[in-house]
């Protein structure tokens, strides 16, 4: 369904954030992953992105101003030659590398994070292992959760006290709204400035479960509590309130945009990124802006309007 560009266009009359899928690929088996969901529109089962000269160009050629690598996991090992040639190819765009932070990047990648000053966003939820374990987690036992665990809560120090820029981001749910409260203490500790929290975004594989998801209301009222306490602990809390969920752009394969569509699983094809695109066909202007229109990484555009 469109939305009116006479209506939206004066708060977002350019996409800001395009997200680069980089592998469909995990070592995780979260089951709120929308990502899982993207593989129905993959031509290859890890849907890897195909770094061309090309495809570069058209990236560096295109509106958006802040570049998300994202997957599936892009810091598998497996993928860092095409991460590496990503970051190093893009232009004037700001850059964030989300992971889930179980994987400790090479050498050579936090050279590369560094140099780019690239901002890495890792996933944490909460700092008890039982909440985190309801949808973040490993296959197989809850040992190897755990140890993933484990793993992630060294690795966000770690990359911070290397020289790379860190931020957390957490997805508020039924299952974590009140330990979430205790990671603005922590996240003080570890010296970071910024804290990136969202709703959970209906996935297939949990999309029938009542106890994952909170009222409007609910999310409304949380976030503008963790906000406040993250203001006394000194961290800035980033929230995203959309509550559509075709706000976002995703790149996959060989230049191939989607957006991640209304319904559950559902995804809109949008066409080559280079082509003449009409960007709001199908994304809320307005959502979009929403989403993106406060977030450090990239400068504000004078003519967004925060809803």
């Amino acid at each position: 369904m469109g939305h009116s560009p006479s209506t939206e266009a004066r708060s977002a009359p350019r996409p800001v954030v395009l997200n680069c899928v980089l592998t469909l690929k995990c070592n995780m088996q979260c089951p709120y992953c929308v990502a899982r969901d993207m593989r129905a529109y993959a031509r290859e089962s890890d849907g890897n992105l195909s770094i061309s000269d090309s495809l570069l160009a058209r990236i560096n050629a295109s509106p958006f101003t802040a570049v998300v690598i994202t997957g599936g996991e892009p810091l598998l090992p497996e993928c860092e030659s095409r991460l590496l040639r990503l970051v190093h190819g893009l232009q004037d765009k700001t850059i964030t590398v989300d992971t889930n932070g179980t994987i400790e990047p090479s050498q050579r990648i936090r050279d590369s994070l560094r140099e780019y000053d690239v901002l890495v966003r890792v996933s944490l939820d909460s700092l008890r292992i039982e909440d985190e374990q309801h949808l973040r987690r490993t296959a197989g036992a809850f040992s190897a959760t755990l140890e993933a665990y484990k793993l992630k809560l060294r690795l966000i120090p770690f990359l911070h006290d290397n020289g790379v820029r860190v931020s957390v981001q957490s997805v508020l749910h039924g299952f974590n709204r009140q330990s979430i409260f205790d990671l603005p203490a922590q996240l003080q500790q570890w010296s970071l400035e910024d804290w990136y929290v969202q709703r959970l975004i209906p996935a297939t594989a949990i999309r029938h479960d009542p106890t994952a998801f909170l009222s409007n209301d609910e999310y409304d009222h949380l976030f503008t509590d963790l906000a406040a306490l993250s203001a006394r602990y000194g961290i800035r809390c980033i929230t995203k309130r959309d509550r559509r969920h075709n706000c976002v752009f995703l790149l996959i394969e060989d230049g191939e945009l989607y957006t991640q569509g209304e319904p559950t699983q559902w995804k809109v094809h949008l066409g080559h990124l280079g082509d003449e695109l009409d960007y709001f066909a199908h994304v809320s202007a307005l959502d979009h802006c929403a989403r993106y229109h406060d977030l450090r990484i990239f400068p504000p555009h004078p003519a967004y309007k925060p809803l």
